[in-house]
């Protein structure tokens, strides 16, 4: 079983990356000094390749949100909402904080939106739904993402 998480909202809403990753050319990772370890010689990859890369593992686990092209099988059994992203990062302090100002400054007042947490692969999964009114939404709240089958339903 894999436990997704998703944002569904019935307006389009702002797709974000604070997940601690930049994207640089392999050119540029091969002129760091110090040199960061790869899974495999620097010199094996094309100049022009795309790299992750993050200076720390303590900067990774941000809130990301972003488009959801290619669902899992029978979300729509789920989430009736046309747009759907999915929702990712560590679901820690910090991703929370990240969280409460994405909602705060990026989701317009009385734009009502849906997080949902899915356990997909084992059927149909019953799905425990609480309604809050955004300001009152906590980080205990968020952190039920990171373990339940949930949908709070945010106004």
């Amino acid at each position: 079983m894999s436990r997704y998480t998703f944002i569904a909202s019935s307006d389009p809403l702002a797709e974000i990356d604070l997940s601690g990753f930049i994207k640089l050319k392999a050119k540029d990772i091969k002129t760091m000094n110090p040199q960061p370890k790869g899974p495999i010689p620097w010199e094996e990859l094309d100049d022009e390749a795309e790299v992750l890369y993050a200076e720390k593992e303590s900067d990774l686990g941000g809130l990301q949100i972003g488009r959801c092209e290619n669902p899992p099988y029978d979300l729509d059994f789920y989430i009736q909402l046309p747009y759907i992203y999915w929702l990712e990062g560590n679901f820690d302090e910090r991703w929370t904080n990240q969280f409460m100002e994405y909602a705060k400054t990026k989701i317009p007042d009385g734009q009502p939106v849906e997080l949902w947490s899915i356990w997909f692969g084992d059927g149909i999964q019953e799905i425990a739904h609480k309604q809050l009114e955004r300001g009152q939404i906590d980080g205990r709240d968020l952190q039920r993402l990171a373990t339940e089958n949930l949908c709070i339903h945010l106004r």
